[in-house]
């Protein structure tokens, strides 16, 4: 595939990817109050209210801990995840991707003109010197997204056996073990609360990162994030 069509893929795939970050976000920040909020649970414990609770709580944990290793690790060729688009991008022989993407990134915007006004010599020199000094901020800028983009991916590496287990082992299969005459699910770890909030952190981190080199415009989720916070507390009420 040349790199003309490669890029295509993944701003498609970037696009999808970043789609469903929302959607973890979303379940991430309904679950939080009913995950650390102690007056709330309190509010809950004893009511008739109390098992539903129970219910919709763990299928919210449930769901973070099925999208979260689906949208990172998920490895076939038309999945849009973490591991594919930043292989994409970033393994060794993506060099010509990286090479037709960092030419339409380090772009600089044209100086804006005065309508009715002709350009002096001055300020041609003033405007190339100008789109020289921005185009030199925005390779360095290309350079230390794609750095980012490594120190995201390391940090999902190294939690990867604690993720896919309790996904592959517990929530999309199940493991049984013997116990004396008895057949048991086979209990597994999965990650603490804290690094489920950080493995989400991390993720919408990929994914404007991942909005930035492929469509470059800064990507930020701040303002979504906190309008589903709000919506959550609202909810929670």
């Amino acid at each position: 595939m040349n790199p003309t069509k490669q890029i295509e893929k993944l701003q498609g795939h970037a696009r999808l990817f970043s789609e469903q970050v929302r959607s973890l976000i979303q379940t991430f920040e309904m679950l939080r109050p009913v995950a650390k909020d102690a007056e709330l649970l309190k509010r809950y414990s004893g009511t008739d209210r109390a098992r539903g609770l129970t219910v919709i709580r763990w299928s919210m944990i449930q769901e973070c801990l099925i999208e979260i290793p689906k949208l990172v690790f998920d490895d076939r060729p038309n999945n849009p995840t973490a591991h594919n688009l930043i292989s994409g991008l970033l393994a060794p022989e993506s060099e010509k991707v990286r090479e037709a993407l960092k030419a339409k990134f380090v772009l600089p915007v044209p100086v804006a003109t005065i309508p009715g006004r002709e350009q002096t010599e001055v300020d041609l020199a003033f405007q190339k010197e100008i789109e020289a000094r921005e185009a030199k901020d925005r390779k360095a800028d290309f350079e230390s997204y794609q750095k980012e983009l490594c120190q995201g991916w390391f940090w999902f590496e190294n939690r990867k056996d604690e993720f896919k287990r309790i996904r592959d082992k517990q929530l999309a299969h199940l493991d049984t073990s013997k116990i004396g005459s008895d057949y048991v699910i086979t209990p597994v770890a999965g990650p603490d609360w804290k690094t489920l909030k950080e493995a989400v952190g991390r993720l919408i981190e990929l994914a404007e990162l991942l909005l930035s080199l492929l469509y470059q415009p800064d990507e930020s989720f701040e303002q979504f994030c906190k309008l589903a916070k709000r919506d959550a507390d609202l909810f929670w009420q």
